[in-house]
This record gives C-alpha cells, structure tokens and sequence, in this order.
C-alpha cells in the first residue's frame, strides 16, 4: 500500500512539473558579479548576463523590464530593456517551441514585464 502512494506522489510531483513551462528570470534576478553579471535561474544556477553599457551600475540594473525571448538553435535567449538605453540578454536553458500564446514563430515579445506570458518548452 505504501509503495502505491510513494508511486502516486511522484507521479503527480512530475505532472505538476510539467503543468508549466519554463521562463526567463525575472530582471530583478540580475545582479552585479565581480567584473560581469549574473542572474539567478532555477535550482540555483548563475547564468551569464550580457549587459550594455557594460559599467553599468546597480541602480541601473534596478530600471530593467523583460521584454522578449526567443529560440535559437535549441537555447533561449532573454531580452531585457531598461532606462538611457541600458540592455541586458543572457542564454537560457534548452528549448524545442514557445508555451503561450504570444510566440509568433521562434519570439515572444511583451511589454508588461512578464516572464510566464514568454514560458517555453
């Protein structure tokens, strides 16, 4: 009987894994590392975030929106857009297709901030 429960858990544990897409981190992820930035991504992991002007300082990182992804050749690549020009993209992950309906091809773009409504598979 046990064993059926232990079974019925995990198989629902992987059904709601499954329920959602992944995204891109939220902007309030990136932060300033050494000479570079870094974002925060799922279980922990730093990514690498390219930001330009590349001496931008941490009260400019505060002014970054998500404004886009898009699928390359297999990786996701997360758009963000903040005051005077400031920009910041990083490479995410793996990706075979979008997870909402705002992809059109291999992009999402969204002006409200929101990484869910870019989720991808």
């Amino acid at each position: 009987m046990q064993m059926k429960t232990v079974a019925g858990v995990m198989l629902a544990s992987i059904l709601m894994s499954n329920a959602y897409g992944a995204q891109c981190p939220e902007a309030s992820m990136i932060k300033q590392a050494g000479d570079g930035f870094t974002a925060t991504g799922p279980n922990g992991t730093n990514l690498n975030v390219n930001v330009y002007p590349e001496d931008a300082t941490s009260e400019q990182l505060k002014t970054l929106k998500f404004t886009a992804a898009a699928i390359k050749e297999g990786s996701v690549i997360c758009r963000y857009e903040g005051s005077d020009d400031l920009g910041a993209s990083l490479k995410y992950g793996t990706a075979t297709k979008g997870d909402s309906d705002k992809w059109k091809e291999n992009a999402c773009i969204t002006a409200d901030n929101n990484t869910a409504a870019c989720s991808f598979k």
